[in-house]
């Protein structure tokens, strides 16, 4: 009987000791984090307060060393603030690489700054050219609509004439705007050829 007895507490005393064992064990291998809150004070626990999902962690084992670190997310205001520092960097490399494939463009296209000259000088006949050719319709349109409504203001005008006068008025907008837009065509080409012209002179300063 004593015997028994004695066996039955040995075997107690065992499975006492296998589970201090394992608490022990599954204690050391537990994960524990620490973390700094908004006032600047070092916490560590085995897991993350709700209210600190998003900062900055340092996963730690039982020695105390930092085996893992999670970054601190960012907030909605930082990551649209990230992704506009990103939008703006790509367009500056998109307008660095259009602004070397220009010049490469401009160095291969002219030899020498007369050769540049001489191409805007014809860029600009033509678009003069163009101008010179549609005020002259233009002033026929004028002529025939001050007929028009010279006729107009005759006792028993015919019929169909104002709409005749409402189509020629049609027409000599339609001249005035070519003429407008070739206008601001000369102006551009003009504008461009200054800044084409300082640019050449600047890539090709080592062959004077």
């Amino acid at each position: 009987m004593q015997a028994r007895t004695e066996h039955r507490l040995i075997a107690a005393l065992l499975v006492l000791a296998g589970a201090v064992m394992l608490a022990a064990s599954t204690a050391a291998n537990a994960q524990m984090y620490r973390w700094v809150d908004e006032h600047g004070v070092t916490h560590y626990g085995d897991r993350i307060p709700p209210e600190y999902a998003r900062v900055r962690r340092e996963e730690i084992n039982e020695s105390g060393r930092v085996i893992g670190v999670h970054k601190r997310q960012a907030t909605a205001a930082e990551r649209a603030a990230e992704r506009q520092r990103q939008a703006r960097a790509a367009a500056e490399r998109r307008a660095t690489q259009r602004r070397s494939q220009y010049d490469r463009s401009l160095t291969a296209t002219y030899h020498d700054v007369r050769q540049l000259e001489h191409a805007y000088d014809d860029r600009l006949a033509i678009v003069a050219g163009k101008i010179r050719s549609t005020e002259s319709i233009r002033d026929d349109v004028r002529g025939q609509l001050d007929a028009l409504y010279k006729r107009s203001e005759k006792r028993g005008a015919e019929a169909g004439l104002d709409k005749r006068i409402r189509q020629t008025e049609a027409r000599l907008a339609e001249k005035q705007a070519i003429i407008d837009r070739l206008e601001q065509q000369r102006t551009e080409i003009r504008r461009q050829f200054e800044a084409d012209r300082a640019r050449f002179l600047e890539l090709t300063a080592d062959r004077r």
